[in-house]
């Protein structure tokens, strides 16, 4: 009996080695498509039993769940296949205030009530620093010791962001930034999205990684030189290569660092000053009307030297002033700013909406809005939301108390709460400033409407940019009569 039963053990040994090895062999004879998409189709196969058997479960006092058609994996392809967009599809879909969206093995909390956004925004379980943070890590490429320095010691709050961001609100006004290299920071810039994923960057995102190189190599001579102590720097870069060194970060990695505030200063203001540029300019009668008000303040007066005329412009009266160039500026940023809001829950924390109804927000799910989506609804700017209207925001346009409380709830280009944007002053100074001096003292002649056309938002872009080939076509912009020899000095 034993003697039989080792005969068939043996037996079977030799049917599973002769099994294995014909598996082998049959595998070895397949193209490395046939490899590709049973690897595929195996680790399909993987995921969805991990997902029956250990999925995320919602608690009843969680937002409802919208799922997608295609399970897992439905509502990742409406967000790349559609971009922002795809929040309004939704909405158009399930018209509800929050949602849960059921994403691989976990979840994102999707919102469309903007009082729910807002109440998000006050809340001080839910932060947008982890991202920054990570978002930091993965473009600028800082190594393990600065990540460590940058996270702080406990928490966020004592992390260098938090350090960075109280100490240049002071400086946001600086002048004389250097310019550093435009043409890398575009590329950078463009090919941003494949940095970002933090997935093989020096395969897919060799483009953004050769320029960021480009950047950094100019700024670390910039820093090893000492050139950020000079006296007709910035305040703003001074203060923050002082905190930089003060926190033990090196010059190498300061470097890095500074792109942060090239990329935030450029990437969301220049696009900002080409739509409000373009859709002033489209209108002869809002230049003029604008023209009208900035012409106002305008001080001239000869130079000492005979050579022109000094033309001095007070920033801080623009807005004041000059109501309709500062409408004109949010209008231009309520159709530009297409931001897709990020939080993430650090603990279990509960939402409330204006009618009373309470959500439970599970701890370390993200919650995502759109500003799109907000900045264009019928119901809070009328049936022309997608329309640029240079006087939509002066007093009393918005046509009642409540509407006006309505759109000021639903226009949150900036964030909101403890992550309010602080450079948004700065942005709003410099491109009412250009912009007060375009007008005033300059023409612009070719501008073809039909060029000018703005699409929809990346995920992760804030402000769009202008399609590559419908960039206003070719425009000339010359000196009007009688101002050629005006020199432009601007004040706070």
């Amino acid at each position: 009996m034993a003697t039989t039963s080792i005969k068939s053990l043996a037996a079977m040994r030799k049917i599973r080695d002769i099994s294995w090895n014909a598996l082998i062999y049959t595998i070895q004879q397949w193209d490395p498509a046939t490899i590709s998409l049973y690897l595929c189709i195996g680790t399909f196969l993987i995921f969805v039993y991990c997902r029956s058997c250990f999925g995320s479960r919602l608690d009843p006092r969680e937002p409802r769940a919208v799922q997608p058609r295609l399970p897992w994996i439905g509502h990742i392809i409406g967000l790349i296949r559609h971009r922002v967009d795809y929040f309004d599809i939704l909405k158009k879909k399930k018209p509800i205030a929050i949602a849960t969206l059921p994403i691989l093995n976990g979840k994102i909390y999707a919102i469309w009530s903007p009082s729910l956004v807002q109440s998000a925004l006050r809340n001080k379980d839910l932060t947008f620093d982890i991202f920054g943070i990570e978002f930091a890590e993965n473009v600028f490429g800082l190594n393990k010791e600065t990540m460590s320095i940058i996270r702080g010691t406990s928490s966020i709050e004592e992390s260098l962001v938090s350090k960075m961001i109280s100490a240049i609100k002071p400086t946001m006004t600086g002048q004389n930034l250097h310019r550093m290299n435009a043409e890398a920071l575009k590329e950078f810039d463009a090919n941003l999205n494949t940095l970002v994923l933090g997935f093989l960057p020096n395969i897919i995102a060799r483009a953004a990684i050769r320029n960021r190189n480009k950047v950094h190599e100019a700024l670390m001579k910039y820093y090893e030189a000492g050139m950020d102590q000079k006296a007709d720097v910035a305040e703003i870069t001074k203060v923050r290569a002082k905190v930089s060194r003060e926190s033990g970060v090196k010059n190498d990695e300061g470097a890095r660092l500074e792109m942060a505030l090239i990329f935030v200063a450029t990437t969301n203001s220049v696009p900002t000053a080409y739509w409000l540029l373009t859709n002033i300019w489209l209108r002869p009668n809002i230049v003029d009307r604008i023209r009208a008000e900035v012409a106002q303040l305008a001080q001239i007066s000869n130079r000492a030297d005979g050579k022109g005329r000094d033309l001095t412009l007070r920033i801080s009266q623009l807005e004041g002033r000059c109501p309709l160039l500062a409408s004109s500026y949010r209008e231009a940023v309520r159709l530009g700013n297409q931001v897709l809001g990020t939080r993430r829950v650090m603990k279990d924390t509960v939402l409330t909406d204006a009618d009373g109804t309470s959500y439970l927000l599970r701890a370390g799910v993200n919650v995502m809005w759109s500003a799109k989506q907000m900045h264009r609804a019928a119901d809070v700017w009328g049936d022309c939301s997608d329309t640029f209207i240079a006087d939509r925001f002066l007093a009393g346009k918005a046509g009642g108390i409540d509407m006006e409380r309505k759109r000021r709830v639903s226009y949150l280009p900036y964030g909101g709460g403890k992550h309010l944007c602080p450079g948004r002053n700065f942005a709003f100074a410099e491109i009412l400033g250009f912009m007060s001096a375009l007008v005033l003292g300059f023409e612009a002649v070719g501008l073809n409407s039909s060029n000018v056309r703005m699409e929809t938002g990346a995920i992760g872009e804030g402000v769009v940019k202008p399609p590559a080939d419908g960039q206003g076509g070719a425009i000339t912009t010359r000196r009007r009569k009688g101002w050629e020899d005006v020199n432009w000095l601007f004040v706070c």
